[in-house]
């Protein structure tokens, strides 16, 4: 089970005085709040969020360890109008099950087919969501909802 300790606990937070967000995640929000946590609570986060508002969001399910790993976020997290990119750096990424290198689930807003797309149809709305299904499995993914 996942550390729940309090800072008092454990000594003082990791990371940035005062609990407030690192400016270096510009628009990313992380939850939990990895900054406030405590190197024995980071070494067991349960199901690390990585979320750029009304854009999309990854979650990494289970527990991740966490330490050293909040700085580098944003370059190893990178959340665009549809796609999340994890490790764009190939160099970077470590064995499966290790770092953020495991099963997660993807959530991306507004993405939705062309305007040349004309779904109006059912047969057509079941032959895009086919498409999108196809891409995902493509990509290695499963199509959880859309």
């Amino acid at each position: 089970l996942p550390v729940r300790a309090s800072a008092a606990e454990h000594g003082a937070c990791s990371s940035t005085a005062g609990g407030r967000k690192p400016e270096f995640l510009g628009d990313l929000v992380v939850e939990p709040a990895l900054w406030q946590l405590t190197d024995v609570e980071l070494r067991r986060v349960q199901d690390l969020s990585v979320i750029r508002e009304g854009v999309g969001s990854v979650t990494f399910e289970g527990e991740t360890d966490c330490r050293d790993l909040l700085e580098h976020l944003p370059n190893l997290v990178i959340i665009e109008q549809g796609e999340v990119i994890v490790y764009p750096e190939s160099c970077d990424k470590p064995e499966v099950g290790q770092g953020l290198n495991k099963a997660a689930r993807v959530t991306l807003h507004g993405c939705k087919p062309g305007p040349q797309t004309k779904i109006s149809s059912p047969r057509s709305r079941e032959r895009y969501l086919q498409r999108v299904a196809r891409m995902t499995e493509e990509k290695g993914a499963v199509l959880a909802d859309y």
